[in-house]
Order: C-alpha cells, then sequence, then structure tokens
C-alpha cells in the first residue's frame, strides 16, 4: 500500500465526513457506555471497518481489492453483525 494520504476529493467521499469518520472510534467507547462489553466490541470493530474502508481504498484501490483487505474488512462487519 503506498503512504499517501487521503483527503475527500481522492476518495469521493468530502472531507467534513472523513473528519467525522475518523473521530468515531474514540468516541464509541464514551458513548456506548449503556452496551454490555460484546456490544461495545462489535460497535467499534463497525466503525473501525466502516471509517477505514474509505481510507484504504482512497490509498490504493487496486491493491485493497487484489490482495483481500476489502474483503477482510467486510469479514469483520458480517461477523461483528451477527446475533
Amino acid at each position: 500500500m503506498t503512504a499517501t494520504t487521503w483527503t475527500g476529493a481522492k476518495s469521493g467521499v468530502g472531507d467534513s465526513t472523513m473528519v467525522t469518520l475518523a473521530g468515531l472510534p474514540y468516541a464509541v467507547p464514551e458513548a456506548a457506555h449503556w452496551f454490555t462489553l460484546d456490544q461495545q466490541v462489535r460497535l467499534l470493530a463497525v466503525v473501525a471497518a466502516v471509517s477505514g474502508i474509505p481510507r484504504l481504498l482512497a490509498n490504493d484501490p487496486r491493491t485493497v481489492i487484489e490482495d483481500g483487505e476489502l474483503g477482510w474488512m467486510c469479514a469483520i462487519l458480517d461477523h461483528a453483525t451477527r446475533n
């Protein structure tokens, strides 16, 4: 993967959305204290995957898809949303 930085224009996602997504992993633990520990871990996994996918695709979409990183992130989402 390249070491380039990601921007909204490059990823197709707006800068304000990317800033919000980047901050979610830090906000979830503070806001999710009423969830069980298992639910908190699942929520954090979903937030990390959802906020990471645009970043991965913005940096090097071909490598992300060919090397299976996108599939891995989707697998995290799939596992985290199962009962």
